[in-house]
């Protein structure tokens, strides 16, 4: 892992940090009661900012997901768009990712030699 500001060396200290930061978060909560038997309970505040920090990162995967696809369009007879949409129906996809399947194990049956090597 890159060095960040000569401070983190590792991937486990980088994740020690963010923890401990966002700890830091009820810190002035837990230093009012700190004489007392203290349970520890997450704030709405702590909870706002880890929501925000989950959609980001989904939203993020959203857009790297996106980066490796490009859209085609394939006029299909229906009787074979018909036997597309059954089969992702059956399989539990969208038609594009049983598309995708169907492709790629095909092309593995029938191009690709023993030992991994494209035949063409």
């Amino acid at each position: 892992m890159a060095n960040v500001n000569n401070n983190i060396d590792s991937d486990e200290e980088l994740k020690a940090t963010i923890l401990a930061s966002l700890d830091l978060i009820d810190y002035p909560s837990y230093t009012k009661i700190k004489n007392t038997n203290y349970s520890y309970s997450t704030s709405a505040n702590k909870e706002i900012i880890i929501d925000k920090m989950k959609r980001g990162w989904s939203q993020q995967k959203y857009r790297n997901a996106g980066k490796t696809k490009k859209p085609y369009h394939l006029p299909l007879t229906k009787k074979t768009k018909s036997r597309l949409e059954k089969m992702a129906q059956v399989q539990g996809l969208s038609e594009t990712a049983m598309l995708d399947i169907l492709i790629n194990r095909f092309y593995e049956m029938e191009y690709v030699d023993v030992n991994g090597k494209d035949l063409y």
